[in-house]
């Protein structure tokens, strides 16, 4: 018997050994390998992760009509899926109202303004120049010829122009290609809703036939866990975008800056990225306001930053970690491990992750203090 026990697990050794040395040999092939996996499955991927979203507000508008009227089960879900369905469609309406307006009028003005852009660009140069010749001798000794070189920059706008026009096909093929995902994803997840029910009743069945008693309840506890760690964490970041997007909006109305409520949309579209979302948006608004008054554009990336350290350290980290239910520090401890180690996603994926970390740890060590007989008083002594 022993000897046997030896030799499984020397085989799972060597096997584990040449599966590992396989992977570093091939990683190109692997990654390809991955990529076309989830290409297919892009829209099963996404109408999953949809289900679980739409999940959120279903439940809370269940309680609610469980307790206004005496339907059944399937038809209060029913209902409660029509009415999340309509408000999402009314946000997404309104806010594809102000966002496309905008977009097309911010594009129209920069097309038109590109010229007199580089023309101003160009007489201030100038007459930074002739107000001090010390530029032009250094100028010369680099054997610059600044005609062409503003030339050759308008020539850059221009052909910059240009090429958007060529790629609208490319881009007209991929926004086909993204609303067939969309409306695969969307069909998807409203059936995984309606079968919500049956879909946790038979990973249950699926659960308990194949592990012991003990292990299926802890894997139950950590579902749960996770489904109270990402919902918390979406609602968290949810309420944190509105909360920035606000602030961000008044204070622009307050100093009359341009493109208010543009920004403060992207803003709110963006944040859903831990901290590093924001980042973006003010970058996107530093662009647009610069094309208007670059005095301007400098005041709003410094109240901007403001604004979002404040946000960062004081609001972020409470309002978030409340519903995770970690503490402040570990929520930024978290997004930056997260961020290094796996990017965007890993940040957006970090603070529900190690949320169920922190809580099944935090679990362990006081099962382990009470099976020792320790108490906090004598932690606190010791």
């Amino acid at each position: 018997m022993f000897k046997d026990k030896k030799i499984k697990t020397i085989l799972i050794i060597v096997l584990l050994g040449v599966l590992f040395n396989w992977t570093l040999n091939n990683v190109g092939v692997l990654a390809n390998s991955v990529q076309y996996i989830i290409k297919i499955f892009l829209p099963f991927i996404f109408g999953a992760s949809f289900a679980f979203v739409l999940t959120i507000p279903i439940n809370h508008i269940e309680k609610l009509l469980e307790s206004k009227f005496d339907w059944s089960k399937k038809i209060n879900r029913a209902v409660s899926l029509l009415i999340t369905l309509i408000l999402l469609f009314v946000i997404v309406t309104l806010l594809m109202m102000v966002i496309i307006p905008e977009l097309l009028q911010t594009f129209d003005f920069l097309l038109k303004e590109i010229p007199n852009i580089v023309v101003r660009i160009q007489e201030r140069a100038t007459n930074l120049i002739e107000d001090h010749p010390i530029i032009l001798e250094f100028i010369e000794t680099l054997d610059i010829n600044t005609s062409s070189l503003f030339e050759g920059f308008q020539k850059s706008f221009e052909g910059i122009v240009g090429t958007l026009s060529t790629s609208l096909m490319s881009i007209f093929g991929s926004i086909v290609e993204t609303i067939t995902v969309l409306f695969i994803g969307v069909t998807f997840s409203i059936y995984v809703v309606i079968a919500k029910d049956d879909l946790n009743r038979q990973s249950k069945e699926i659960l308990y036939a194949f592990l012991p008693l003990e292990k299926a309840d802890y894997v139950m506890h950590i579902a749960n866990l996770s489904y109270k760690s990402f919902a918390g964490f979406l609602m968290g970041q949810g309420i944190e975008s509105v909360v920035l997007a606000s602030i961000i909006f008044v204070a622009m109305t307050i100093f009359r800056m341009p493109y208010a409520m543009l920004i403060s949309v992207i803003v709110l579209l963006t944040a859903i990225i831990p901290i590093f979302g924001a980042i973006f948006a003010s970058v996107v608004g530093v662009v647009l306001i610069l094309t208007v008054d670059p005095w301007m554009a400098l005041w709003f990336f410094l109240m901007f930053q403001t604004i979002q350290q404040l946000e960062n350290n004081l609001i972020y980290p409470r309002v978030v970690g409340k519903k995770v239910g970690i503490p402040s520090i570990w929520v930024l401890f978290s997004i930056t491990i997260g961020g290094s180690l796996m990017g965007l996603v890993g940040m957006i994926v970090s603070i529900p992750i190690f949320s169920i970390i922190y809580i099944l740890l935090k679990e362990k060590v006081h099962a382990n203090l009470k099976d020792k007989g320790i108490t906090q008083q004598d932690i606190e002594e010791a």
